[in-house]
């Protein structure tokens, strides 16, 4: 066919109004296209079918890559989690990542036994071993503290203890025994008189004062529960004071009588000991430093007429730490010393009138006398009775003693020495001792 070359323009005019989109003037290449509309040519757009697709849409989770970034449902896609035993709680360690749950897929990964329908968070717990609500302890709240009971007395010791929902063997739930290995003490325990704390409330029983000692009274050795101060001590005797004179100042005396002392205190130095206190004379409160035995009458010395102690000191019932420990406390002391002779002058010499052979003494902490004087000045010594005075026919009666008072509180006298003791011919001569003590006040 044969166009005009007028008619040619034209209808190149005309091809050139209706040229289509998508043919590049010129170029053998496509032209871009929009054909969804969304603003985005075909070019940009992973799907130019799909307006709600193109680059920079809102990816949703629908199995499409919404955004055109070559990823489908990035961020949007859900965790499930596989709920094998259909509680509702997953198992955190077995899970897809889905737009929608998979059957028997949940959305909460928190089940802890995905095997057990009654364990998961917020389940009942109970006392079985098991953390039924999966919070990481078992039966939290539900065990019981069990006690050792070894002795078997139905008390349990309080340091051995256990966790558990039944009781183990040899446990019981309450405690408080203080001695596990034995019966006898547990806080049900009938009370002892031994020192002996039997019901385990940490006092020693029937022990009235707290002094740590149970009463006399029923078996104990606390001779006075009333007052804490008057425990046993030592040997385990139980002093009312520090002395006689102590005992009756605290309000302790019950008279005349034997009483335990402890001069140097509670718990310290010297154990308690017993001693005679005479709560009477001169307002009381003596205590009496006695001797084991008198010296017997009989002639001592046989090599003349010498200065001369008795050959050993004079035995004292008490010790001479616990003499001295008495004489300590002491302002008052006082002594008789009674001599028996037979031709030995114990003061003066009634043919003289002088007293030369006058005798001297020997006191507990070694202190002597003066002798052969009529004074003992600076000690207080008188003599009370002189029946040696006539030096012969006294045969050691005891009617015609010559008697030393001694006022002072280094009493005892623990000796004394003679002059006219000492002749081939009997001269003889003696103490009564055992019944003349010192006394200390």
């Amino acid at each position: 066919m044969r166009f005009h070359a007028t008619s040619l323009a034209i209808l190149l005019t005309g091809c050139e109004a209706a040229k289509p989109v998508g043919i590049d003037e010129g170029s053998n290449v496509a032209a871009e296209q929009d054909r969804d509309g969304d603003g985005y040519s075909d070019q940009e757009d992973c799907d130019d079918d799909d307006a709600s697709v193109h680059p920079g849409a809102l990816e949703i989770c629908d199995g499409v890559d919404n955004d055109c970034d070559d990823q489908i449902d990035e961020d949007v896609l859900d965790t499930w989690y596989a709920d094998t035993d259909a509680d509702g709680y997953g198992d955190p360690e077995r899970s897809v990542e889905a737009c929608d749950g998979p059957p028997g897929h949940v959305p909460t990964g928190t089940d802890c036994d995905d095997a057990e329908p009654s364990t998961y968070p917020s389940a009942p717990e109970v006392c079985d071993g098991t953390d039924n609500d999966c919070d990481g302890q078992l039966d939290d709240g539900l065990l019981q503290t069990w006690y050792i009971d070894a002795d078997g007395d139905g008390f349990g010791e309080t340091t051995a203890t256990v966790e558990a929902c039944e009781a183990p063997a040899n446990a019981v739930l309450i405690d408080g025994d203080c001695d596990d290995s034995n019966p006898a003490y547990n806080p049900d325990a009938a009370l002892g008189c031994d020192g002996e704390d039997y019901n385990c409330d940490g006092l020693v029983d029937n022990d009235g004062d707290r002094d740590g000692y149970a009463a006399g009274t029923c078996g104990g050795n606390d001779c006075d529960d009333t007052d804490a101060s008057i425990r046993p001590d030592g040997t385990g005797d139980c002093a009312l004071g520090l002395t006689c004179d102590d005992i009756l100042d605290m309000g302790r005396s019950v008279g005349d009588g034997h009483y335990f002392i402890d001069p140097d205190g509670y718990a310290t130095g010297l154990d308690p000991f017993e001693v005679y206190c005479d709560m009477t004379t001169d307002g009381g409160g003596w205590t009496e430093i006695a001797y084991v035995a008198d010296v017997p009458f009989q002639q001592w010395h046989t090599s003349g007429d010498a200065w001369a102690y008795f050959p050993d000191d004079f035995e004292l019932v008490l010790s001479d730490g616990e003499i001295a420990a008495v004489q300590a406390l002491s302002t008052e002391g006082w002594q008789d010393y009674v001599g028996r002779c037979d031709h030995v002058i114990h003061y003066l010499y009634a043919d003289t009138g002088g007293h030369q052979a006058a005798f001297g003494f020997k006191f507990l902490d070694g202190t002597e006398t003066p002798r052969g004087q009529a004074s003992y000045a600076p000690f207080d010594i008188t003599v009370t009775r002189d029946g040696c005075a006539t030096n012969g026919g006294e045969g050691g009666s005891l009617a015609l003693t010559t008697d030393f008072h001694f006022e002072s509180v280094l009493v005892p006298v623990i000796n004394a020495q003679c002059e006219d003791c000492g002749e081939a011919f009997p001269e003889r001569l003696g103490v009564e001792l055992v019944d003349n003590p010192a006394w200390l006040r």
